[in-house]
């Protein structure tokens, strides 16, 4: 299953604060994603997607809408702060049960 990733940042400093990853075709919206991110909206937030290709193993920032490694540390949640993002794939099996398979029906 092919994945795609979002870095949430502060519109006024750039900052990623959060990095959302959910599989491609889902198409959820910038604000549904700055929601999950930010319910209060304590500050101002905005959504870039991240490169399929990943970014390097260093912090990154949002400046002139594009992602850039950032010129110095940045805090927690910075998008490749840890290792290096790239879009994940994994084979997925779903098992289809009708109502009522695998389970013994109530006698009382």
């Amino acid at each position: 299953m092919l994945m795609v990733s979002y870095a949430v940042y502060d519109v006024d400093t750039g900052e990623v604060v959060h990095v959302h990853v959910e599989p491609d075709g889902l198409d959820t919206s910038p604000e549904e994603i700055v929601q999950l991110a930010d319910a209060r909206r304590a500050r101002r937030l905005a959504v870039i997607r991240m490169p399929k290709e990943g970014f390097p193993a260093q912090s990154v920032r949002v400046v002139a809408g594009e992602l850039r490694a950032a010129e110095k540390d940045t805090g927690f949640g910075a998008a490749g702060g840890t290792g290096r993002l790239f879009e994940p794939s994994a084979e997925r099996r779903y098992e289809l049960r009708g109502p009522g398979e695998g389970t013994k029906p109530d006698d009382s």
